[in-house]
């Protein structure tokens, strides 16, 4: 289980800190899946208030680790099997190479530097070793790419199986290398040159590998 200094943790960033933590935790096994994590019991574990506790769950949330109920904590979420994945990716295979259409033609100067921030902070945690801020990097490039696209109804389409492949990224970093993070640096290339039709080709040929990658697990 993983410590923390006896002083505890700073305020400015006790929640991503204990997010680390826990996201640790269920990685290496230590929470198991469906253990009902307590904001209270953390908390007094790790020495902070309930607040950073709460916003940490919202991360692993998005993370794909654990599902929050209001008022209720959380829970360990079970890895999901190869057969339940593919059909959410087949699912990100057609909509979102149409999606990324838009993102071609609407994103804005901030919308390709927070994708470049992203890319650039994920495959220098990889590198690394790093796997946590490997998976919030990419996690962040996910919200970054829907945030490009400016389009209501293609972002809301987008969006959930976005948070749904989160998982896939969070349970298999280990095996994520240099490759997936340059297929995203080619379909950032594009967008920055505002090629519709290339980023739309981009996104399908990552999406068939993710397919193809996560078959085989």
């Amino acid at each position: 289980m993983s410590n923390l200094s006896s002083g505890g943790l700073r305020a400015a960033d006790s929640a991503d800190r204990v997010a680390s933590v826990l996201a640790v935790e269920i990685i290496d096994g230590t929470h198991r899946p469906g253990v009902r994590l307590v904001a209270g019991e953390i908390a007094d574990r790790l020495q902070v208030s309930r607040v950073p506790v709460r916003e940490a769950f919202r991360s692993l949330a998005r993370l794909g680790l654990a599902d929050v109920v209001p008022n209720k904590g959380a829970t360990v979420l079970p890895e999901k099997e190869s057969a339940d994945l593919v059909p959410i990716l087949e699912g990100r295979l057609h909509l979102e190479p149409w999606a990324m259409r838009y993102a071609a033609r609407n994103r804005t100067n901030d919308d390709l530097a927070r994708i470049a921030e992203s890319l650039d902070a994920g495959l220098s945690a990889t590198l690394d070793g790093d796997a946590l801020t490997a998976i919030r990097a990419h996690a962040n490039l996910l919200d970054h790419l829907a945030d490009a696209i400016h389009q209501r109804a293609a972002e809301a389409a987008l969006r959930p199986l976005y948070a749904q492949t989160g998982a896939i990224v969070t349970r298999t970093i280990g095996h994520i290398h240099r490759a997936g993070w340059d297929s995203h640096r080619k379909i950032l290339h594009a967008l920055q040159r505002a090629d519709a039709d290339a980023v739309q080709d981009l996104t399908r040929a990552h999406s068939s590998e993710m397919i193809i990658r996560t078959a085989g697990t």
